[in-house]
């Protein structure tokens, strides 16, 4: 079965890290994926009525590094600890999805060009109406994939880990 995508989940010390089962998410596809592209109006600052300031989150700049494993890290900054929804959508154009909810704004880039052996790029889009910033990291096809989020939470920062299978 090509693009299998396993997300794990490992509790270290001073390490939170959340548990997310691979699946394939009802209603969406490869369409709603390809809305990660935003334009730089959507920079803009948006506050959701209802919330206070301390549950607005707020995302710092998407970084990309590669270890000395092979292993591929997306990594951003954030305020506070948040528990993102994270899921993979697996076929001919694979691809990882997190959705980080109650982000006011995002100045960050809307697409990162990676073109590295696992992560193809980034995308990234601040849905204004839903105060909901989705980053999506489009991968290479035809290989199996173990993706491993991580919140290192001394820094407050989130990374989605990817290597090959």
């Amino acid at each position: 079965m090509p693009n299998v995508i396993s997300i794990l989940s490992v509790m270290l010390l001073g390490l939170a890290v959340m548990a997310f089962q691979p699946s394939r998410p009802s209603g969406n596809n490869e369409k709603e994926m390809d809305k990660a592209d935003s334009s730089p109006n959507d920079a803009r600052p948006t506050k959701k009525i209802g919330h206070s300031q301390t549950d607005i989150i707020v995302v710092g700049d998407i970084q990309y590094e590669i270890e000395k494993n092979g292993t591929e890290k997306v990594c951003f900054g954030l305020n506070r600890f948040c528990s993102p929804k994270v899921f993979s959508i697996e076929g001919n154009n694979p691809k990882i999805v997190i959705d980080i909810k109650n982000v006011s704004s995002w100045k960050g880039k809307s697409m990162i060009p990676v073109n590295a052996l696992l992560i193809r790029q980034v995308r990234s889009h601040l849905h204004r109406a839903h105060n909901k910033l989705r980053i999506v990291l489009d991968l290479s096809p035809s290989m199996d994939y173990v993706v491993e989020p991580l919140f290192y939470k001394a820094e407050g920062v989130y990374c989605i880990a990817v290597k090959r299978k």
